[in-house]
Formats: structure tokens, C-alpha cells, sequence
């Protein structure tokens, strides 16, 4: 593991801080995506909403997020969203 943590409560405690920071600075994902479950658990921490929004690669997710086995499933849902930079 690294200074960050790369697995375990560690991992999900630097994400989770990190994705609190962002919130402390009027940042929230409209959409998180992951592939682990210290992913998940940041995500649950972070109340990253509404919950089909968290999408993990491969994996289930104890939290009741989107489980997706290859990122071209989202693709027709990404395209659908409404254009928020120009």
C-alpha cells in the first residue's frame, strides 16, 4: 500500500475524505464510478445520490449501487444526459 491507502478501510477512508472535501467545497458527483468495495463504502459514506448513480465495474455493491461489466453499458445512459459544458 501506498501513502493513500490502496486497499482496505484505509482505501475507503482516504476516498471517503476525499470525496468530503470536495462536498465541503459545493462539489458532489452527480455519478461515482468504482471497482472496488472501498469504493462503495466512500461512496456510501459520501451519500453519493441517488444510489443507482454509484456504478462499480464487476462487482456488487453491499450498498445497493449499479453493477455495470463493461463501461460501454453506461455509454447509452451518458449520452441521454443533458450537456452541461460547452
Amino acid at each position: 500500500t501506498g501513502l493513500t491507502g490502496s486497499n482496505g478501510e484505509a482505501a475507503r477512508a482516504f476516498k471517503a475524505g476525499e470525496l468530503a472535501a470536495m462536498g465541503a467545497r459545493g462539489l458532489v458527483p452527480s455519478y461515482a464510478f468504482g471497482n472496488t468495495t472501498s469504493d462503495a463504502d466512500a461512496y456510501d459514506a459520501a451519500r453519493i445520490n441517488p444510489v443507482r448513480n454509484r456504478i462499480l465495474l464487476k462487482l456488487d455493491d453491499p450498498h445497493g449501487g449499479r453493477r455495470i461489466d463493461a463501461y460501454s453499458a453506461f455509454l447509452p445512459e451518458a449520452t441521454a444526459l443533458p450537456q452541461t459544458c460547452k
